[in-house]
């Protein structure tokens, strides 16, 4: 069986024409009936266009099946003189009433396919004639010049889109400089270090997500290899939050960053939060000391790993001078006061 797709006819237009039409004539008989009798008909008027009935249709028509039979034998659904006198008139009601007729006949034999009630051996001439018939009342209305109507092909939508969308709120973070100088140079404070975790929070929970760095040597980790890796990590885990490259510095006329400082770009979203954590970790020492009197008086701050070793290591040492700017902010900084 064929599947016709059901042909959407807005008869608001229609109906606004016919009962203007009805209005008019109630008018001329006010002077020979009461407006009791006005507002009878009117109100009769009115329920034959809700229900569908113009006032120029009979009180007897042909069922759907007749209809249907009698679009498949007409060679027009408009007729060729109904057409010329309809397109020549003044007056919308003709052109209004051989398209109003033609649409009938044409949704009866799309209902009656629809419905089984048109025989399968006559199945390709229905689906024939109805293309040629859409075609027909299209090529006539296009042709019809309205005065008072105006009618709107497809569906009747009741919401308006405007081409001005309201960004999204966005979720994005931008680290403090992680490195300073070339992107595509590798970051010497990631030598030597095997990774890193993800503590991933959304919906279902939060779930540990580890960011291998073993596969890259030292002097292979760069900022985009690690954002690489570890965006790759959060895919296989179903997160949808991503890691970017980012130059932190002043913007230009153009909004683009300028400057050798880079970070990264957290761009996450409402239903997500992350934290981060070692992969492994081993004690640190930091010292804080100040000397000096006065003007003359400074700080430093240091940080001291492997511990364990005959001869610690010196991770950094940063001195604090009372009129230079403050040091760079550094994640592993302990908070402890410069003159404790």
């Amino acid at each position: 069986m064929v599947d016709f797709t059901p042909l959407q006819i807005n008869y608001a237009a229609i109906i606004d024409a016919t009962n203007a039409q009805i209005a008019l004539r109630t008018s001329n008989l006010a002077a020979s009936t009461t407006r009791s009798q006005t507002a009878s008909q009117s109100a009769q008027a009115n329920a034959e266009l809700a229900a569908g009935t113009p006032p120029w249709r009979s009180e007897e028509e042909p069922d759907r099946r007749t209809l249907a039979r009698r679009a498949l034998a007409a060679t027009d659904f408009i007729p060729a003189s109904v057409a010329r006198d309809a397109l020549s008139a003044d007056e919308d009601t003709p052109k209004l009433f051989a398209a109003y007729d033609a649409i009938v006949r044409l949704k009866a034999l799309a209902e009656g396919v629809a419905e089984d009630e048109v025989q399968k051996s006559l199945i390709g001439r229905a689906n024939k004639r109805f293309s040629e018939g859409l075609a027909e009342i299209e090529s006539f209305l296009n042709d019809a010049d309205f005065k008072t109507v105006n009618l709107i092909r497809g569906e009747r939508l009741f919401t308006a889109r405007s081409e001005a969308e309201i960004e999204r709120r966005r979720y994005d973070y931008v680290t403090p400089v992680l490195y300073e100088g070339d992107p595509d140079l590798a970051v010497p404070e990631w030598a030597g270090v095997s990774g890193f975790t993800i503590n991933l929070t959304n919906t279902a929970g939060t779930t540990p997500i580890n960011v291998d760095l073993t596969s890259l040597a030292d002097n292979e980790r760069t900022l985009q290899a690690v954002v690489d890796i570890a965006n790759t990590a959060l895919e296989t885990a179903g997160a949808v939050t991503r890691f970017e490259r980012a130059r932190i510095g002043p913007l230009d006329d153009n909004g683009v960053a300028q400057g050798d400082d880079w970070g990264l770009k957290v761009a996450g979203t409402q239903t997500e939060s992350l934290s981060f954590s070692a992969a492994t970790s081993s004690p640190a020492v930091y010292l804080v000391g100040a000397s000096g009197d006065a003007e003359a008086r400074a700080g430093q701050i240091s940080k001291w790993t492997n511990l364990d070793a005959a001869e610690p290591t010196r991770q950094f040492a940063n001195r604090l001078e009372a009129d230079a700017p403050p040091p760079p902010p550094d994640s592993e900084v302990s908070p402890t006061p410069p003159n404790a």
